[in-house]
């Protein structure tokens, strides 16, 4: 049987995170079995028996091929060898005139063991996280289909703090004056949103641990990793611990945003702290390319990423040219706005009708009135880009600012 269209295309785009290769021209080796118990624990995959790792086509020995099947068949369902069995059955095709077999692993639901050892897949490697307690613990959590916030603990109503369960239920008036949380009782609500369940090991109810662990700080320690956040000359990156729904670069287009903890996303929604589900992404892409004038990337996997690229000059200074003799440092301070040229061109256009203080802070997306005072308004006033409505009350609460027509050269 010749091999389909879209099996050769998987071959011509080379090994990846779903797609392995194994010679195995004259016997099955023992690697393949590895890669089944890494797909199986990852997100399934392609094997090709009969290709070297650059993908050129050796195939598999002609008198070898049947005796190959049969082997890994008997072997993925022993129990000893791959736990639980595996039910997979080879496919042999025609290839550039030789047979190779070909295997799709799907994701399994449980957690899979080859030999005893817990393989897990990552880029185009098969890796041994056996005793890598977080990465086991994480495979499980994925197999769980659940986050282990999302487990229920012992605590009974009478552990949690009923002011801050009140705080809650005032806040909903964002929501309107007649929110059913304000009739419910604490039991009630917790019930509503979702955050009691079911102990289905203890036949009884349980409050989820979530809602522990974000009474002390929003932090979840389980992951094993250290969040943080880079500042570079070029780009500005942050890396924290992930349940990923998928690998590699998320495109805004394509893009299908998911709820990490519905419940504590519930909660947040009806006391009015909780954006639109995606706005983040959207948010970072917009403000990303009016100050950087490129792309953010989000980088999904194990370890989530977000990198923020940075212009040449993350500054810009405004007003005459001066020559290196006559830039004096007690002069920068009063010539330079703290302004992507971009978003300062903006800002003088939207002055083009008197503003407010506050409506060019908003403008800007500056939440700091004291740093936009002293960094925007006041270098764009004393190089003349903007001019007061009341120059002679400077502090006036119905101070403005327009774009000075004489002086917009800069």
């Amino acid at each position: 049987m010749i091999i389909p269209q879209e099996l050769q295309k998987l071959i011509d785009d080379g090994e990846s995170m779903t797609v392995e290769f194994k010679e195995s021209h004259t016997d099955i080796t023992k690697d393949v079995y590895e890669t089944v118990c890494s797909f199986s624990n990852r997100d399934g995959g392609h094997i090709f028996l009969g290709l070297k790792n650059n993908g050129k086509i050796i195939g598999v020995q002609e008198d070898r091929v049947d005796k190959i099947c049969k082997q890994f068949v008997t072997t993925i369902n022993n129990g000893n060898k791959m736990y639980p069995p595996l039910y997979l059955n080879p496919v042999i095709y025609q290839a550039d005139g030789k047979q190779i077999i070909y295997i799709r692993v799907p994701a399994s639901q449980e957690v899979v063991r080859c030999s005893g050892k817990i393989w897990n897949r990552n880029g185009d490697a098969d890796i041994d996280i056996t005793n890598h307690s977080d990465e086991v613990y994480r495979l499980y959590s994925r197999k769980n289909g659940s986050y282990f916030v999302n487990k229920v603990t012992g605590f009974g109503m009478d552990s949690l703090r009923s002011d801050l369960i009140e705080r809650a239920r005032r806040m909903t008036r964002v929501r309107g004056e007649n929110h059913p949380w304000k009739s419910m009782s604490d039991e009630e609500l917790l019930r509503s949103a979702g955050l009691i369940l079911p102990d289905e090991t203890a036949q009884r109810n349980g409050i989820l641990r979530e809602i522990i662990s974000n009474l002390l700080m929003h932090r979840d320690f389980s992951s094993g990793y250290v969040a943080k956040i880079v500042i570079e000359r070029s780009r500005i990156f942050t890396e924290n611990a992930n349940l990923s729904h998928g690998y590699g670069v998320l495109q805004l287009a394509n893009f299908d945003p998911f709820q990490k903890n519905p419940p504590i996303s519930k909660v947040f929604r009806e006391i009015g702290l909780a954006d639109e589900l995606g706005s983040g992404m959207r948010n970072t892409y917009k403000y990303t390319k009016m100050y950087s004038g490129a792309e953010p990337e989000f980088i999904e996997g194990d370890v989530f990423r977000i990198i923020v690229p940075l212009s040449n000059i993350a500054t810009t200074t405004v007003g005459p040219a001066l020559s290196p003799s006559t830039t004096q440092v007690t002069t920068q301070v009063d010539t330079q706005v703290k302004l992507k040229k971009e978003l300062l061109d903006a800002l003088v256009d939207y002055c083009s009708t008197p503003k407010s203080r506050k409506e060019m802070q908003n403008f800007c997306n500056i939440k700091t009135t004291e740093y936009f005072r002293k960094y925007i308004i006041k270098p764009m006033l004393a190089n003349g880009l903007i001019r007061p409505t009341i120059p002679d009350k400077p502090t006036s609460k119905n101070q403005k600012y327009v774009k000075n027509q004489v002086n917009t050269d800069y």
